[in-house]
């Protein structure tokens, strides 16, 4: 399977960008409980392994070593809705 590389790169960027902007916010002082901050850079970061992991895989390359978390997100790269914006066809 091929993924618009294009896309991919558009689309890693805008997830750098927005876990620049939740780590920024979590660095601060609390003066609120931050459990939504943290969820959201969880999520980011999820969503930014899985892109990084299509991009290896365009690339005939590993993304992840750790055999736990690549099974998590093989699984989740089998499932046309997480990948069907940047299959090229």
């Amino acid at each position: 399977m091929t993924y618009n590389r294009e896309k991919l790169t558009v689309d890693i960027k805008r997830l750098e960008t927005e876990i620049r902007k939740v780590k920024a916010r979590l660095r601060t002082r609390w003066v609120k409980p931050m459990w939504a901050e943290q969820h959201a850079l969880i999520q980011l970061r999820f969503k930014s392994t899985l892109l990084y992991c299509m991009s290896a895989t365009n690339r005939y390359r590993v993304h992840l070593h750790d055999k736990d978390h690549e099974g998590q997100v093989a699984h989740l790269m089998c499932f046309p809705s997480s990948t069907q914006p940047y299959v090229v066809e």
